[in-house]
């Protein structure tokens, strides 16, 4: 089954995926490696500012969205900030804490091991939050020198390539300090999109400091009167998940987490604009699938939840499809649906509050939910998906059925 990374987790499976090489060139790929390894592995102190940028362009619109991931990094104290709009992220003295903007009144403070690792860091925190790029994993990162020896020759003497499933992510080095400056990522659309459609993201490197003393507020982690809670689903079921969301949640790393649990309720809108509560749902049975214009695993998939809707709707079944647009305006969502001739409705998931309650840890990924209960998760684009979703509606309306016999 074909797992889509969440967009901030994309860097992690850019530099961890095998590729095949090129052919050989000069030395200069390999000194650059190693000069790159060596840049990270003396860094002591570094704080940057990434400005994150996904573009997406279609024949008559091109959208883009923008925003800024703070990045501190104290070696000797084993300490990592990571910061963005509505998230902050502080990693000192074997204690991980989070807190977000969907999640109010309440952070996350959870042991973590000393040294820092990318796996404690995703076991920690939201998938769907999560933001390590490049530079964190070259600093943090369990094995800096084998994910860089994925890596290949770019086409000019400052740049390094590394093949992904879904396109091809570049890397510009600066030529004196051999770090980072420029991650960008081109998404094949092929065969998944309108003809002339293409995806980029860009992660744009300021390094503020590197090697120089930090500022002690830079790694300040403010709890306030805030409650304190010890894994992310003790804190996602604390009095719901936000704005957009309530109830329930899931913790990272562990896809299935949700099943048998109570739902978490939703609270938000069509991408027509129309209010929508979980909580008032007629249905028997309702699926949530996650999705984004983006994800060419997600394209893949949604035509067979479209003949899943449509399988319900033509033998009049008790059964609500719902779609979940993960990050992106109403606009996006529309025109995409309407050039694919989609007719289910689109819930917002504009913030990630409805992704944090339900602890997506890659989408495409769908939710099947019967009597208030999460019966099955399932992540990642299946062929055989119409086929499963099918068979566990009809189960679970059968057992319905069968409980409200006298």
């Amino acid at each position: 089954m074909l797992k889509w990374i969440s967009l901030p987790m994309l860097a992690i499976a850019c530099l961890s995926v095998t590729t095949a090489r090129g052919q050989e060139q000069a030395a200069q790929p390999s000194d650059l490696i190693q000069q790159v390894r060596q840049a990270y592995a003396d860094t002591q102190q570094y704080q940057a500012t990434v400005q994150f940028t996904l573009t997406q362009k279609q024949p008559r619109v091109t959208s883009t969205q923008q925003f800024d991931i703070y990045v501190v990094f104290d070696r000797s104290g084993q300490s990592l900030v990571l910061d963005k709009p509505d998230m902050r992220v502080v990693i000192e003295g074997g204690r991980l804490k989070m807190r977000s903007d969907q999640l109010p009144s309440r952070y996350l403070d959870a042991e973590v091991p000393d040294p820092i690792t990318l796996a404690s860091i995703a076991q920690a925190l939201p998938p769907a939050l999560d933001p390590p790029m490049v530079d964190v994993i070259l600093l943090v990162g369990d094995d800096p020198a084998g994910m860089l020896d994925t890596l290949r020759a770019g086409e000019t003497p400052d740049t390094l390539i590394v093949d992904l499933p879904m396109g091809v992510m570049t890397l510009h080095v600066d030529a004196k300090t051999h770090l980072i400056q420029k991650a960008v990522v081109d998404i094949n659309m092929q065969g998944q999109g309108a003809a002339g459609e293409s995806v980029t993201l860009s992660y744009d490197y300021t390094i503020e400091k590197h090697n120089q003393p930090l500022d002690p507020q830079a790694l300040a982690f403010e709890a306030g009167s805030d409650q304190a809670y010890a894994t992310l689903q003790e804190m996602t079921q604390a009095g719901g998940g936000g704005t957009g969301s309530g109830g329930g949640g899931a913790a990272a790393g562990a896809e299935n987490a949700l099943e048998g649990q109570d739902a978490p309720l939703i609270e938000t809108v069509t991408s027509t604009g129309q209010p929508y509560k979980l909580a008032d749902e007629a249905a028997k049975v309702v699926v949530l699938d996650f999705w984004a214009t983006w994800c060419g695993p997600c394209r893949a998939a949604l035509p067979h939840i479209q003949a899943v809707s449509d399988w319900a709707r033509d033998n009049d079944k008790s059964v609500a499809v719902y779609t979940v647009n993960v990050g992106e305006t109403p606009a996006d969502a529309n025109a995409f649906w309407k050039e694919q001739g989609f007719t289910m409705p689109i819930l917002m998931d504009q913030d990630n509050a409805i992704s944090i309650a339900y602890g997506v840890q890659g989408i495409p990924q769908t939710v099947v939910i019967a009597d208030g209960k999460v019966l099955h998760v399932h992540v990642g684009f299946d062929p055989n998906a119409e086929a499963t979703l099918e068979a566990e509606i009809d189960a679970a309306l059968a057992e319905a059925e069968a409980a409200a016999s006298p």
